[in-house]
């Protein structure tokens, strides 16, 4: 009897591997978004503001610290200091020069421009870390404009991860589309189509990591309207 147990649970266990030779593999980065030890590097504030008649700025800039590599860890510092610095010195150089438009032909109430930067970890572990930066600028008319801009890094390589590193294939792109158009067929009102396909994925879709989570997204006015805010979709990770 002893015998014929061992033989019963060696036949199942050879199945059991049969059965996972043939599964699909899991996407390494996956593993890594949901099982990943934290990451030793951090992320540190620097803050800038600028306020006068003209304009009123204020910029978190994020430094990533603690990397081993320190020339990509510069390097990237400071195209990240460029990016936001741009981002101020375009909103200041216009508000000047709407002020002096506005004093030249004597109008009066001149309302300052706006400028704000603020940045958010959304993943740091297993050797990625996904940052979301928020452009937000008020230079008149109705409403202010937001912009997100994120940065996805494997910190093990040094490489920027795209989305076609988290959804390679078709079948996985389909996944995505189906969770972005169940959100559609739930308030179809707040989008301007009526259903999704592959076709409408940006070539650098826009995506950052969290916790378990893939979490991709769209500008504003781009699927939807300015009232819906930023839409974002998210995928859990297998």
């Amino acid at each position: 009897m002893k015998r014929k147990i061992t033989i019963v649970m060696l036949v199942g266990l050879i199945a059991s591997l049969s059965l996972a030779a043939c599964a699909e593999p899991v996407n390494p980065y996956w593993l890594r978004i949901r099982d990943g030890f934290p990451n030793q590097a951090t992320v540190l504030e620097q803050v800038y503001e600028k306020e006068d008649d003209t304009v009123y700025i204020r910029a978190s800039i994020p430094r990533i610290w603690g990397v081993g590599n320190l020339e990509w860890q510069d390097r990237v510092n400071r195209e990240i200091a460029e990016g936001v610095n741009a981002f101020v010195d375009d909103i200041v150089d216009s508000a000047a020069e709407a002020k002096a438009m506005f004093e030249q032909e004597e109008w009066d109430h001149f309302i300052p421009y706006v400028g704000q930067v603020d940045y958010d970890v959304k993943l740091n572990r297993g050797g990625l870390l996904s940052l979301t930066l928020t452009f937000y600028q008020y230079t008149g008319g109705a409403h202010g404009m937001t912009h997100v801009e994120v940065l996805n890094f494997d910190l093990t390589t040094g490489y920027s991860l795209e989305f076609d590193d988290l959804f390679p294939t078709d079948s996985d792109k389909e996944m995505v589309v189906a969770v972005i158009n169940e959100q559609i067929s739930q308030s179809p009102e707040w989008f301007f189509i009526p259903e999704f396909d592959q076709s409408m994925f940006q070539p650098e879709q826009s995506f950052y990591l969290q916790e378990g989570e893939v979490v991709t997204y769209f500008s504003l006015y781009e699927i939807s309207p300015y009232a819906a805010g930023i839409p974002e979709f998210t995928i859990s990770v297998p």
